[in-house]
């Protein structure tokens, strides 16, 4: 793993180079699990001696599937034949998580028997070193617990956190110490739905929350996201920080000085239109910004703030033939993404970590519908000084007028000679007009788009997407016709 001076060093060094030069590279991708069947919902751990561990359900058939373990002790170059942890012969499992404590112990929690939600138990393992554990029941006495969550603090006190549909749908807790459970704990008391989606651990051992909130007599409809902290199981009165929120898509992170960043999904809150976004937002030492549009039409949102207190903020959007992992990132005041990988096949599953200036990523790529293996990259982060140095390989991106009658201007500025795609979608997904598909030289373009489709019969009015793709750099914006 290369160390920030060296990634100083090598861009001072190759600069010159501009038309090799990336802001963002990720590595080949690894194929982890390479299993028949499919393979999602990863999570994955470093322990003290920077060996990665991943955890993911394996599916076998219809609600049959395991949970398997592998590692990589050479920062994922390559990683260890895919273990079965679970010996389950017949239910369905789901939700594992995984966290290396201080000594290395490695412990696995996962949802048995999703099948059957009324049912469902909570099951932890531990790995000393040697040998994993019999399966320990989290949540004998409450049967239907599920979605759990993990949360260590700095003296490897665990917390498992999980959802339960009483109380129109709350989350509750235990923590695990000196290997012994607590009693089961409620965050929230009252009738009000309250459902937990993450929290992470500051080096003052509080606990940094966000969870989907509405009060009784509300729907889901009204869910909203909501922010709260907890020190030594005191838990702080929540503050609402959002608009109606849509699933699946919230994530937390915290900064150098503590301060929670989230990243959603949500209506947009730039007008017009209102539709499904992806939404930044942090505190900033004294109230919460602005909410932020960073691309529209996205799910599946993760948020990782970097040594350098930088968003870095992840999604799944539609191509026309599938879907796409994005990382999207801030160059100056515009957010641009870097396309990681893409499948002919639609997928939700991922997790992105952080870990020694590089941001490392496990994702699921399905081949079909019963078929899809785990994959591995990673990548450098830039620094603040590199940022000053880098030129971005496009820049200027603005579409005029919008909302459009008969036509709109699709503008944007090449840097270095690119390989350019402009596209037309509609909102589905479904490919509309191909603009721009060839090599163009540096310079400021501006491209027509006449609100006709690729047989030049006129659209609808309505909402479309208009999608540049420049190398791997991607920028999607709405536009409205009326």
């Amino acid at each position: 793993m290369r160390k920030l001076k060296s990634v100083l060093f090598f861009t001072l060094l190759f600069f010159s180079l501009e038309y090799e030069l990336k802001s963002q590279n990720w590595t080949e991708p690894v194929n982890i699990s390479n299993l028949t069947g499919q393979d999602r919902s990863p999570d994955y751990a470093i322990d003290n001696y920077n060996t990665i561990h991943c955890v993911w359900v394996h599916d076998i058939e219809l609600n049959f599937s395991k949970i398997y373990y592998s590692k990589s002790v050479d920062e994922g170059v390559t990683w260890a034949t895919p273990v079965n942890i679970s010996q389950n012969n017949e239910k369905s499992l789901g939700s594992p998580h995984i966290i290396a404590d201080s000594n290395n112990r490695i412990i696995v929690t996962y949802d048995y028997n999703v099948g059957d939600p009324a049912n469902t138990k909570i099951l932890m393992k531990i790995n000393d070193g040697f040998s994993w554990s019999l399966a320990d029941t989290i949540t004998p006495d409450m049967p239907g617990s599920r979605q759990s969550k993990l949360v260590l603090d700095n003296n490897n006190r665990l917390y498992c956190f999980w959802y339960h549909d009483i109380n129109n749908g709350t989350s509750f807790y235990k923590y695990f110490e000196n290997d012994i459970w607590s009693e089961t704990i409620t965050v929230l008391s009252g009738n009000n739905y309250f459902a937990l989606v993450k929290g992470v651990c500051d080096p003052t051992n509080k606990i940094h929350c966000i969870a989907k909130y509405h009060a009784e007599g509300e729907n889901h409809n009204k869910d909203r996201l909501i922010y709260l902290t907890m020190n030594n199981n005191f838990w702080y009165p929540f503050e609402e920080i959002s608009e109606p929120t849509e699933s699946p898509g919230q994530d937390i992170d915290i900064d150098s000085e503590n301060f929670p960043h989230v990243a959603y999904r949500q209506k947009s809150p730039v007008s017009p239109p209102y539709d499904d976004s992806t939404v930044y937002k942090h505190f900033d030492g004294n109230t919460w910004t602005e909410p932020e549009l960073v691309v529209e039409d996205p799910h599946n949102q993760e948020i990782i703030i970097d040594e350098n207190d930088k968003a870095n903020i992840f999604d799944i959007e539609k191509t026309e033939n599938g879907c796409m992992l994005v990382h999207h990132y801030k160059n100056g005041d515009q957010w641009e993404g870097f396309i990681i990988d893409s499948s002919p096949w639609n997928t939700s599953h991922y997790v992105v970590i952080n870990h020694n200036f590089s941001i490392l990523a496990i994702y699921n790529k399905p081949t079909n519908n019963n078929e899809g293996d785990l994959f591995f990259s990673k990548t450098d982060i830039i620094s603040t000084i590199e940022e000053g140095i880098l030129t971005s390989n496009l820049t200027d991106f603005k579409i005029f007028p919008n909302p459009f009658h008969n036509w709109s201007t699709i503008c944007f500025t090449l840097n270095i000679p690119c390989f350019v795609e402009v596209k037309i979608y509609t909102f589905q997904g479904q490919l509309i007009k191909t603009q721009i598909n060839e090599k163009k030289e540096p310079g400021s373009y501006q491209v027509l788009w006449d609100g006709k489709d690729q047989n030049g019969k006129g659209v609808e009015k309505g909402l479309y997407i208009v999608r540049i793709i420049v190398g791997k750099k991607i920028i999607s914006r709405s536009v409205l016709k009326i």
